[in-house]
């Protein structure tokens, strides 16, 4: 395996992120020990340096075991999908106690967050953030409205797949461009209202991930399907709509509201953030609607639900309370136990890991966390192959994290990351790769 070539053919085929000179100037010092090609490209006046998303060097094989595992826990969180609906309903009713659904919500999302999409789906596009351990994945995040990271997988996937022989891919194309067709469909359908073309995928130049789109528009013009990517909302309607990074206080979300739902079929669905948020977690335990979720669920499958999540609960002080009574005070002594997430935060921003120096701890600690999600904190680490200083192929120890991709209701791959930090998001220095189901011998 030539590194070099494969990492610049990678490049050249949009596995990229995109940086502002100034941007990338400030995270000099923050890349891989094989430096990532990039490129500087011009878009009109403006000037970005795009850098190789460094993969690793081969894809992750999983078990017949883990995939069964992972078609499971997909199955289950469709059921779950749906029973979070039906107590957002009761809240909204004051049917149940609705004090911790309101804090989960925006005052939009609790106003408008049974809109109508349109299309069957709640969420057409889940990510599921995993823990893989000795005694299964632990989902630890939810991530739910944008296709991020789905084009780079395309990508990467079918550049394994000219010389990786132990392992066949997940459809991840296939299943994302027959989601978004299915989308289409059951909005004109169910609106009564034919769509124009094309499918309009609303993301800015300037993101970061921007190829990750342009790869995705490139696979529905391949699907048949007519599409364009485009920074502004097209005047004339109604159109599909795929949006990026584009939530609330964005005033590109402030106009699709203005046509949602019924002027615009937009993927994923505005308002209805809260289905991802942290405190799902915690509220699978509360003893007060146990028996909604188990009624509608079934019981086995409530059961496997539970302990696929680490154990969570809310903070309150210093000390985490779980949804039984129990409670746990953090100290200096089991803080590398514990990790504290903004409910509705992403990217690893404004957590508090246990792992950080006891001063830096303690000056943390002091600061107001009341609200927040406590939660087990579950790390794991295997030995991967990347490119070293020379690249040159070698395995490294490497904490993980997986991302199962749920596109359409269907278990469409599962990416991972590796980094060399205790914490594993898409930082600089984070190694990307996708998994392969392993081949039957």
């Amino acid at each position: 395996m030539q590194c070099k070539e494969f990492f610049e053919f990678l490049l050249n085929q949009g596995l990229a992120y995109r940086y502002t000179p100034e941007r990338f100037a400030e995270l000099a010092s923050g890349g891989q020990p094989y430096p990532s090609p990039t490129r500087t490209i011009s878009e009109g006046s403006r000037v970005f340096i795009e850098e190789l998303i460094q993969p690793l060097i081969m894809p992750v094989t999983l078990s017949e075991t883990e995939i069964t595992e992972l078609e499971r826990i997909v199955n289950v969180f469709e059921k779950f999908l749906n029973v979070q609906i039906e107590l957002f309903k009761m809240a909204r009713k004051g049917e149940i106690e609705n004090l911790v659904f309101r804090q989960m919500c925006t005052e939009k999302e609790w106003q408008f967050g049974l809109s109508d999409s349109g299309y069957s789906k709640i969420l057409p596009f889940l990510r599921l953030d995993c823990i893989r351990t000795k005694e299964g994945f632990k989902v630890v995040d939810i991530n739910s409205t944008r296709p991020a990271g789905v084009g780079d997988y395309i990508v990467l996937s079918s550049a394994y797949s000219a010389y990786y022989v132990n392992g066949n891919p997940f459809p991840m194309k296939e299943c994302f461009v027959k989601t978004v067709k299915q989308c289409i469909d059951e909005w004109q359908i169910s609106k009564s209202a034919k769509l124009r073309q094309p499918v309009t995928i609303l993301v800015r130049k300037s993101d970061g991930d921007w190829h990750n789109f342009r790869i995705l528009n490139k696979c529905l013009a391949e699907a048949g399907i007519t599409s364009e990517l485009a920074e502004t909302i097209p005047v004339d309607s109604p159109r599909a709509i795929i949006r990026s990074r584009i939530k609330e206080g964005d005033p590109l979300f402030d106009e699709l509201a203005a046509r949602y739902p019924d002027k615009a079929c937009v993927i994923s669905p505005l308002y209805q953030r809260f289905l991802g948020n942290k405190l799902w977690m915690y509220l699978v335990h509360l003893p007060s609607i146990q028996s909604i979720f188990e009624e509608k669920i079934g019981k086995d499958d409530f059961e496997f639900l539970k302990n696929v999540f680490p154990e969570s609960g809310i903070m309150k002080g210093n000390r985490i309370c779980f949804a039984d009574g129990k409670e746990v005070m953090l100290t200096v002594k089991n803080r590398k136990n514990w990790v504290i997430k903004e409910t509705s935060g992403s990217s690893a921003k404004g957590m508090l890991f246990g792992f950080i120096s006891v001063g830096r701890w303690e000056q943390l600690m002091s600061s107001n966390h009341d609200g927040c999600l406590g939660q087990r904190f579950i790390q794991a680490m295997e030995e991967l192959p990347v490119a070293d200083e020379r690249g040159e192929v070698k395995k490294e120890k490497l904490y993980t994290k997986y991302g199962i991709f749920v596109l359409g209701g269907r278990l469409a791959g599962v990416e991972v990351m590796a980094r060399r930090h205790h914490i594993v998001h898409g930082a600089r220095n984070t190694y990307f790769s996708c998994c392969f189901k392993k081949v039957k011998v």
